[in-house]
C-alpha cells in the first residue's frame, strides 16, 4: 500500500472516530458475528437484532401495526416490491428524521425507492469494508468501479479523489475495452476491481481475441456483482490477472447480502450479522427444501426508517 492509501485508510477511520466510531462499532459486530457465527453471544446478538426490528416495525410503521405483539418471523408476511411501491407511506417510520433514498429500476425496470436511516448507511459501509477485506481488497487502495454510471450514482470528482474510486461506464466497455485494458496496465499502483459479472466477461473475450499473454496490473482483489459469475470468466480472470476472483450477491434497497470466499467453490457466505435470510418456494411462502429452486427473501435488520420484512427480492 502506497503512502496516500495509507493515509486514506487512517483518515477514514480517524473521522469517523471523532464522528463517536460508529462505523469501527459496525465492522467489529460484523466480524465478530461472521467469524464465531455458531457461539452463544453471536446467536444472542443476531436474534436481538431481528426481535428489535420486529418490535419496531410493529409499534411504528402503519404496515405492520396489526401484528403487535408477533415475535416470530413467520407470522409476518411477504412482502413484493410492487406492494411497498404502491404503499411508501404505511412502510415509513415517524419516528426518524434525516435520511438518504436509494433508488433501483426494480425488476419490471421501474424505478423502486427505498429510504435508509443513518445508522442503516453506516451498517453498509462497515459491510462493504467487511466483505471487501475478505475479497482481498484494502481500504484506501484505488477501486476500479465498472458499473451504469447515472445521476444518482456517479460520485463528484472531489469524493472519487478521496475514496480512491475510479469510475467507469460499463456501457463504454463493449467499444473501448482495449483502452480499458490498456490503462489498467499502465497503472502501476495496487488496487481492485469491483465490476458486473459481464463487464468481466467482455474483457476476458478480448484479451482471449488478442491472444494476450497474463498481464501485471497489481489487482489485489476482483469482485463480480449484480450477475451470475460464469466458469469461463472466473478460469479467465485467473488466467490473466493471476487473481481470483469472487461473486457478491447484493442489491441496491438492503445491501451486501452474500458473498463467496477466495478459498474457491461456488458457495456463498451469507451476511446473517445484518440480514435474516429465508429460502422459500416459488409459489409458497414456506421453506424451500435443501437442493431445491426458491425464492431469496430477506429481513433488513438495520433499516428503521423504512423496514423491510420478509422482503422478496425478486432473485
Amino acid at each position: 500500500m502506497k503512502l496516500l492509501d495509507s493515509v486514506r485508510n487512517k483518515m477514514f477511520w480517524f473521522v469517523d472516530f471523532i464522528k463517536g466510531g460508529k462505523i469501527c462499532r459496525h465492522y467489529k459486530e460484523i466480524k465478530y458475528v461472521l467469524e464465531n457465527f455458531d457461539s452463544k453471544k453471536a446467536k444472542n446478538i443476531r436474534n436481538e437484532k431481528l426481535q428489535n426490528i420486529l418490535l419496531h416495525a410493529t409499534c411504528s410503521i402503519p404496515f405492520y401495526k396489526d401484528f403487535k405483539g408477533s415475535t416470530n418471523i413467520s407470522d409476518f408476511p411477504v412482502i413484493s416490491k410492487t406492494q411497498v411501491r404502491n404503499n411508501y407511506n404505511k412502510f415509513i417510520s415517524q419516528d426518524y428524521i434525516g435520511f438518504k433514498k436509494v433508488v433501483t429500476s426494480g425488476s419490471t425496470g421501474m424505478p423502486f425507492i427505498v429510504y435508509q436511516d443513518k445508522n442503516k448507511r453506516n451498517r453498509n459501509i462497515a459491510d462493504t469494508i467487511y466483505f471487501a477485506e475478505k475479497a482481498g481488497f484494502k481500504l484506501g487502495t484505488k477501486l476500479v468501479f465498472i458499473r451504469i454510471w447515472d445521476s444518482f450514482t456517479k460520485k463528484n470528482p472531489i469524493l472519487a479523489w478521496t475514496q480512491n474510486v475510479q469510475m467507469y461506464d460499463a456501457r463504454d466497455l463493449d467499444m473501448n475495452v482495449g483502452n480499458f485494458v490498456l490503462r489498467l496496465m499502465e497503472d502501476k499502483n495496487e488496487k481492485g476491481i469491483l465490476s458486473y459479472a459481464s463487464s468481466l466477461e467482455t474483457v476476458c473475450k478480448y484479451l482471449d481475441k488478442i491472444n494476450s499473454d497474463p498481464l501485471d496490473c497489481n489487482l489485489n482483489s476482483i469482485i463480480s456483482n449484480s450477475e451470475s459469475l460464469s466458469d469461463y470468466t472466473k478460469e479467465s480472470i485467473i488466467k490473466y490477472f493471476k487473481t481470483p476472483v469472487v461473486s457478491r450477491y447484493s442489491n441496491v434497497e438492503n445491501g451486501i447480502i452474500a458473498q463467496q470466499n477466495l478459498n474457491g467453490g461456488t458457495d456463498f457466505d451469507i451476511n446473517w450479522a445484518s440480514y435474516y435470510v429465508e429460502i422459500l418456494e416459488i409459489d409458497n411462502d414456506v421453506p424451500a427444501a435443501s437442493g431445491e429452486l426458491g425464492r431469496v427473501v430477506i429481513t433488513d435488520l438495520f433499516n428503521y426508517y423504512m423496514p423491510l420484512i420478509r422482503y422478496d427480492t425478486g432473485d
